[in-house]
């Protein structure tokens, strides 16, 4: 996605071709077979099922509705993301808890946010990874030519830092022989033309 090798893949979703493929986008594609919020409600209702054999009884309208509400917020933690990216990504989020008091009702709450993430991602990740894999075919892309970009945008990176570290080793450098430069004036009293004109370099480095 965002870290995606630039030389290789383009910013688009390589699947619906209409938004980048970021991270949460992911999870909402249009070529998903399954979408998100399929999942989330056939969870929830068997949430409510599973509560109907403890003898629990929810209106099954109004809880999906508390439940989706939740999900369906804006993520604090995720950029552009919501409550039910979050799931995914393993966070579980307080407001959840808050809808109802009873142990059997969180406990339920707790296996819910578990199924729709393990489901998520063999639904929807999974499925992903083997649509992108086929586009990837009929490109001709292989993975040989996946790590040559890789090592490639390493190798650029070696010597983006290489040349950081050689600017600042001269930048250092120019610093150290400015303060001799200073020094030699403060000890000698000569004249500061006298020592920048006459003296080497050498001279202001080996004192």
């Amino acid at each position: 996605m965002e870290k995606r090798n630039n030389d290789i893949y383009e910013a688009k979703c390589p699947r619906c071709r209409k938004e980048d493929e970021t991270w949460t986008h992911i999870w909402t594609c249009e070529k998903n077979e399954v979408n998100i919020l399929q999942i989330i409600k056939e969870e929830i209702n068997n949430q409510i099922t599973k509560l109907n054999e403890e003898n629990i009884i929810v209106n099954k309208e109004k809880w999906n509705n508390i439940i989706i509400e939740v999900l369906t917020r804006r993520s604090n933690y995720i950029k552009d993301g919501y409550i039910f990216h979050e799931i995914i990504k393993g966070i579980f989020n307080n407001n959840l808890y808050k809808i109802a008091k009873e142990k059997q009702i969180i406990d339920t709450m707790e296996q819910l946010i578990l199924t729709i993430a393990t489901k998520a991602k063999d639904l929807i990740w999974n499925n992903r990874c083997s649509q992108v894999t086929e586009l990837e075919k009929k490109r001709g892309l292989t993975r040989m030519d996946k790590r040559k970009s890789k090592s490639n945008n390493i190798k650029d990176i070696e010597e983006k830092n290489k040349l950081l570290i050689e600017k600042s080793e001269k930048i250092n450098m120019i610093i150290q022989l400015t303060n001799r430069w200073i020094g030699s004036i403060i000890e000698s009293n000569k004249n500061y033309k006298d020592i920048w004109y006459k003296e080497s370099i050498s001279d202001i480095i080996n004192r």
